[in-house]
């Protein structure tokens, strides 16, 4: 199993969205359902969940949405990088 340290960064591959994270992931899963795979442009999406406090984006601005094959931040490149609960 893979042991995060915190604190711990990461964001989107051409680099638009950065993010932090101050605690550790509550989980760690990647998803093969249909939305997610058409969100991804890939076979599944892979997920860290942390909790909100914790989280702080420091570049970029993803665009949240309602419905589950919309929900992400998604980069210039489609590129899924941010999802919250409602």
């Amino acid at each position: 199993m893979t042991t995060i340290t915190t604190p711990f960064s990461g964001g989107c591959a051409c680099g638009a969205i950065r993010y932090e994270s101050t605690a550790e992931p509550v989980m760690m899963l990647h998803c093969h359902c249909r939305d997610c795979q058409r969100a991804s442009g890939g076979p599944f999406s892979s997920y860290v969940i942390v909790p909100t406090e914790a989280f702080k984006l420091l570049q970029g601005s993803p665009r949240f949405h309602a419905s589950p094959s919309e929900m992400g931040g998604k980069t210039r490149r489609g590129s899924l990088t941010a999802a919250r609960r409602s």
